[in-house]
């Protein structure tokens, strides 16, 4: 999407204008596509109109009106790529121009590959791009809302995000994922995804100065780039296909480094690879918390073969005190998902190697022990290490060990 610049009209010499070019690409080779536009001047409303088309097709040609000092054209209607509407502003006042475009695609059948897992509690993720040259007093918001549905579900599942382009210095762009959780029990053969796109442009327009917001370059605008699939345990599986829409291959997962503090009016340790987490408890944030100066290495994306870690936070159940719990999917995550009166989900928070039934990790790994205080002190409270040392230290205070062979319970990459 993006936002041309403005000329005034001819009818007006002295007048206030903006251009506002929306340039909406293609969701895929969907059989129609409609899109609503909707045309706000000083918080009146001033079109608002739905267009459709087939794919390779167009919607209806041009049409202009002026209302009250303010003309709007809607040049060419609606193509598969691209549709133009000027607002021209005349008046002594300032006012703000909006224009808001939807496009909804219609159902779209998820077409698994022969053979693949089930994908009940996994997700579907599909990635939103927006591209342009913001140069004014101006910006732009899209939203990407999923909408995901299985005769054998009885609620739909969904999902949205969305991000806001401003003004910076050379191109602006973005792209963001929107994640949906899928119910267990989802049926693998009839789940339909229904994808739909708000575009927001918004300019401020000062008396008798002519606006730009956004330079319409071509190759720039808006766009779903892809999806992936992926499993409970956070694995993606290839092979599935989505109307026109392109699944893109697994990502190369990045590290990042899980930092561990201990509080010592709690006698508890806590482990964190979230980097504001990080810059707050080494602040102070809150208060009690200090470095170890122990930590391991974790995968901050999903990618072959690596399963999601759950983080869960028990709040007040053993106030005063408080504690965090991490489990590997397929490694303890399930059995506090449903509805624990105790145990907060938080989230998946990174990526892990199993280890095998005898607690080995996978070359290039090594094992990160897990250990529990057997509620010492009045509250839960589990350690992760990458040394053998201090797990044996940990075994001498009383704490157990959980996980698989020597009390393995997931592993870090080196």
């Amino acid at each position: 999407m993006s936002i041309a610049s403005c000329r005034t009209n001819a009818w007006n010499a002295l007048a206030r204008c903006a251009c506002i070019l929306l340039s909406l690409a293609p969701l895929g080779a969907f059989a129609a596509q409609a899109i609503d536009f909707r045309v706000t001047v000083g918080g009146n409303v001033t079109l608002n109109e739905t267009e459709n088309y087939s794919a390779g097709g167009a919607a209806s040609a041009s049409r202009k009106r002026v209302e009250g000092g303010v003309a709007w054209d809607l040049v060419g209607g609606v193509a598969p790529r691209n549709a133009t509407i000027s607002i021209t502003l005349s008046g002594a006042t300032s006012a703000e121009a909006q224009v808001v475009a939807h496009t909804d695609s219609g159902d779209l059948r998820l077409t698994r590959p022969a053979g693949a897992p089930d994908i009940s509690g996994g997700k579907l993720v599909l990635y939103q791009r927006a591209a342009g040259a913001i140069t004014g007093r101006g910006s732009l918001k899209v939203k990407l809302a999923v909408e995901v549905s299985s005769l054998s579900v009885p609620q739909p599942m969904y999902g949205e995000a969305e991000q806001t382009l401003a003004d910076q210095p050379g191109g602006d762009s973005v792209e963001f994922p929107v994640v949906v959780n899928l119910a267990m029990g989802i049926a693998q053969g009839s789940i339909f995804v229904r994808p739909r796109t708000d575009f927001a442009a918004t300019a401020s327009i000062l008396p008798g100065t002519p606006l730009s917001i956004v330079s319409a370059n071509a190759g720039q605008g808006a766009e779903i780039t892809g999806f992936r699939v992926f499993s409970a345990g956070g694995q993606q599986i290839v092979g599935f296909r989505l109307g026109g829409l392109a699944e893109l291959p697994p990502s190369s997962p990045g590290k990042a480094l899980a930092v561990e503090y201990f509080n010592a009016q709690f006698g508890h340790y806590f482990i964190t690879a979230n980097p504001q987490e990080v810059a707050n408890l080494d602040a102070g944030l809150p208060p009690g918390w200090a470095r170890t100066g122990q930590s391991f290495s974790v995968f901050t994306a999903q990618g072959a073969g690596l399963t999601a870690v759950c983080r869960f936070f028990s709040g007040q159940a053993f106030a005063p005190k408080s504690s965090h719990f991490y489990a590997p999917r397929g490694l303890g995550c399930e059995a506090l998902l449903p509805s624990s009166p105790v145990w907060a989900f938080e989230g998946d928070v990174f990526y892990s190697y199993l280890p095998d039934d005898a607690g080995a990790c996978p070359d290039g790994n090594v094992p990160v022990y897990r250990l529990y205080n057997q509620g010492q002190g009045g509250a839960p409270n589990h350690r992760f290490t990458t040394s053998v040392a201090t797990q044996l230290d940990m075994l001498a205070q009383g704490y157990v060990a959980e996980g698989l062979g020597s009390g393995v319970g997931m592993c870090s990459p080196q």
